[in-house]
Formats: C-alpha cells, sequence, structure tokens
C-alpha cells in the first residue's frame, strides 16, 4: 500500500490553505442556524417576537433598546400595555426579562447522480437567547436605560461527525455576540421622542472539522482541527425616533451602526486522530509546520440595521383598540464583501476570501389585539431574504429566504407583564446545483440541496417599579 502523505494539507505552508479557508469562511458565514437571514437573531424579547419583530413603532417595553431606544421615553402603561396612550411623566423604573429558546433542525441531501448522495441532519440543540433591559425615567422627560442581549450569534453541529460528509468543511460551529447598551432617551413633547445609546460588544468563537487522507484503499480522519477566539470588545452607537403625529398613528425609526469584530491571537490546535499506522507521520508533519497550536488575527464584519416602521390603531369597539405595524427593517451585509486571515507564524500564508453579500430587506408585519384590559393577543408575518450567494453556501452557513409566523399572548395586571410567543420557520429549500452544475465553494463543500426549519419560544417577564 502507497501513503498519500506529501500532499496533505498539513504538509507545508500552502497546504494550510485548506484550514484557513474554511476558518474564513467559519468568521463570515458563522453560525448555521440563525433565525433571520443571515446570523442575525431579531428575537430580543417576547412581545416583539409574537408581533413578528415588527416593533419599532410601537417599542413599549425595555426590549425598546435594541428595537427603538426612543420608546423607553413613553410611559404607555397608564392605560394599559401597547394603548398607544401616554401615562403620566413622573419618576419610573422598568426591569424587563426575556429568554428566548431557539429549536433549529437542518438537513442536507447530497446530489444524487450517478449514485445516491450522501445525507445529514443537525444534532439536537437549543439555543438559549437572553434579553434582559432596566430603565429609569427621570421625571423631566429623560430616560436612561440599560439593555444585555445577543442580536448575532448562534452555531450548528451535525450529527456523526466522523462520517458526516461535509466535515472537512465543518462539523460544528457556535458563535455567540453579547451586546451591552446604554442609551438615554429624551421626551420632547406628547408627540416625539428620540434617543441615542452605545452598543458595546464582545464575540466568542468555536469552530471544529476535519481533515482527511488516503492510505491505501483506506479513507479516513486524520486531524481534528478547532479553532476558538474572543474578539476585542468594539463600541459603535445606536439611534431612534418616535413620532405620534395622530392619536391613532406611530411613526418610528431604529439604527444600529455596523461593526467589525477584531480576533487577535486566536487559537488554532490540530489534534492527531490518524489511525496508528499513520500517528507517526502526521505527528512528525505537525513538527515540521511547527507544532499543533497556532495563533491567528481575522476581522469579522457585523451589518449596520435600520428600520423605518409605522404603527396604526384600528377604531374597533373593543376596550381598547386593535394596533397594526409595518416595519421594513435594512440590514447592510454588503459589508461582508471579503474576509482576511492573518496567520502569526511565518510559515503560514494569509489569506483572502471573497463572500460577496448583498444587502437585504426584511418586511414584518405585527397584529396586538385586545381583548380585556389586562390580556392582549398578538400576530405576526415576516419575509427574510438571505444575503447569501448560493456559491457560498455551506455546511456553516447552509441559509436561504424564509418565511416566518408568529402568535403569542400578553397578561398585564398592575405593575406585572408577563408574555409568552411562539415562532414558526420556513427556511425555503435551496441546492448548490444549478442547471445540472455544482457552484459550491470550496473544495469541501459538499454539493447537494439543505432544507431547515426552526422553532422559536419567548418568555417575557416585566415589572414597574
Amino acid at each position: 500500500m502507497q501513503r498519500r502523505m506529501c500532499n496533505a494539507w498539513w504538509c507545508s505552508a500552502a497546504g494550510w490553505l485548506g484550514i484557513s479557508g474554511a476558518l474564513v469562511l467559519l468568521l463570515v458565514a458563522a453560525p448555521g442556524r440563525a433565525p433571520a437571514a443571515g446570523f442575525n437573531i431579531y428575537e430580543q424579547g417576547a412581545r416583539a417576537t409574537a408581533l413578528g419583530g415588527a416593533f419599532t413603532a410601537t417599542a413599549d417595553d425595555g426590549s425598546a433598546l435594541f428595537y427603538n431606544p426612543a420608546g423607553i421615553a413613553f410611559n404607555r402603561r397608564a392605560d394599559g400595555l401597547g394603548s398607544g396612550h401616554l401615562g403620566e411623566l413622573g419618576p419610573r423604573t422598568t426591569l424587563d426579562c426575556n429568554l428566548v429558546p431557539i429549536f433549529p433542525d437542518a438537513r442536507f441531501a447530497g446530489a444524487t447522480p450517478p449514485t445516491p448522495g450522501a445525507t445529514g441532519r443537525t444534532a439536537d440543540q437549543t439555543f438559549y437567547i437572553p434579553g434582559i433591559y432596566l430603565t429609569h425615567g427621570r421625571g423631566n422627560g429623560v430616560t436612561l436605560g440599560l439593555g444585555l442581549y445577543a442580536p448575532f450569534g448562534l452555531g450548528v453541529e451535525w450529527r456523526d461527525p466522523e462520517n458526516w460528509i461535509g466535515r472537512e468543511m465543518s462539523y460544528n460551529v457556535d458563535l455567540a455576540t453579547v451586546y451591552l447598551t446604554p442609551a438615554v432617551a429624551y421626551r420632547y413633547s406628547d408627540q416625539l421622542a428620540f434617543a441615542l445609546g452605545l452598543d458595546i460588544a464582545r464575540q466568542s468563537l468555536t469552530f471544529n472539522r476535519f481533515n482527511n487522507d488516503e492510505y491505501g484503499q483506506w479513507v479516513g480522519n486524520v486531524i481534528d482541527a478547532e479553532m476558538t477566539g474572543t474578539s476585542a470588545i468594539n463600541v459603535s452607537s445606536c439611534a431612534g425616533v418616535l413620532a405620534r403625529p395622530l392619536t391613532w398613528l406611530d411613526l418610528g425609526v431604529m439604527y444600529h451602526q455596523g461593526k467589525t469584530m477584531r480576533y487577535r491571537d486566536a487559537e488554532a490546535r490540530l489534534r492527531n486522530v490518524a489511525p496508528e499506522q499513520l500517528a507517526e507521520n502526521v505527528a512528525e508533519e505537525l513538527a515540521e509546520m511547527g507544532g499543533s497550536f497556532h495563533l491567528l488575527n481575522s476581522r469579522l464584519h457585523l451589518p449596520s440595521i435600520l428600520s423605518l416602521a409605522v404603527a396604526v390603531e384600528l377604531p374597533l369597539e373593543l376596550a381598547r383598540r386593535v394596533r397594526l405595524e409595518f416595519d421594513a427593517v435594512f440590514f447592510g451585509w454588503s459589508a461582508n464583501q471579503q474576509i482576511a486571515l492573518d496567520f502569526e507564524n511565518p510559515l503560514m500564508t494569509d489569506v483572502l476570501i471573497r463572500e460577496n453579500y448583498d444587502d437585504t430587506w426584511q418586511l414584518r408585519l405585527g397584529l396586538d389585539v385586545p381583548v380585556h384590559r389586562d390580556l392582549n393577543l398578538m400576530f405576526g408575518a415576516i419575509d427574510d431574504q438571505t444575503p447569501q450567494p448560493v456559491e457560498t453556501m455551506s455546511p456553516l452557513l447552509p441559509d436561504s429566504d424564509r418565511r416566518c409566523f408568529t402568535t403569542g399572548v400578553a397578561y398585564h395586571p398592575g405593575p406585572w407583564r408577563v408574555t409568552a410567543s411562539y415562532m414558526a420557520v420556513d427556511f425555503e429549500g435551496r441546492s448548490n446545483v444549478v442547471r445540472g452544475q455544482s457552484v459550491a465553494a470550496g473544495e469541501h463543500n459538499p454539493v447537494g440541496a439543505y432544507s431547515s426549519f426552526a422553532n422559536i419560544l419567548a418568555v417575557g417577564v416585566g415589572r414597574d417599579f
């Protein structure tokens, strides 16, 4: 038998392009199952989730610090949740705590000609997204707020990783981005408020992939590569405006500036998992390239977000009026045109990968129906377009357009409010085979079709003090 060791990707600096290319794709694409297109998580509060994220012109709980920080300047609780009527302008403190569990499921079916294709499915995972918001109205039109939430992240782990067809691209990835947002809002009049804030963010990343080699008739895993890193803290701005020109009409604008998350001294570890007959040779090759531990630097771009919203209250004969909101949300994903991966080891070749993401719009519709002074039913619908070209769809991010439908209930007796909601996320099936030809970018990117679905629950508890 003959060993094909000399062409393995870990034999030389040029060979490192295999793992480095995958790491770059990871930093660009990040989690595979984020519920909003790209790797954004727009579900940052239970009430907003129930309304399909159409919340920029409502913004009547602490999650306004993400959806529209100007909303914290208004006190809407005096006449019931979401009534649109202003409360007394006096000292007031609120605390809102939210937890959003996400249950994703993704499947892969390999292109079938000329033989049956391989299949794959993600492991059962649950991701818990926090949203904790504290606001304090000073009674002079100024309200201060502080929010802790995670608007970018999640991950994907494929079952049976040792045999998963896409394992040389990725078998596990986990990325989380946590924002701390302090903001100040000013209520200029009963018809207008505006706000400014800072988004202080840090990001963590874990990524795993295998490399294969051949030994006679045997083909299998010889290297288990893992990358871990934590970005530097990034500070950018956010802003919001909320206007009520008519008693039945609200207009809202929200903006979060884009970010560049910088990784310095991220760690790449190569574990020798070769069978006994290859283990010694693999160990020698690892030693020649500087060992099994390497440091690298890179950057991940997060998009700017702009939401334009209008909400109307319908004069129906109910205890309070039905509220309908429409949001158009812009994501500046074109910031992800390319990404660089820079190795500190001079033997390694720096890599530049082009992603060519497109800017996208999301359309969000929410309906708030009061059934009692202390009880609301909510519904929502979302049309969400992917920014990812089909060429870069991969096990790291098999993204696609999606349609989402939501519902929820809010109970708000006295100073308390309790909300529960559900979202169904239906991903459009997508294949990297176009007109009978593979367009998959990357040597180890499996050719075939992906289908996905996600269930999202959200619970929130808030209290006025």
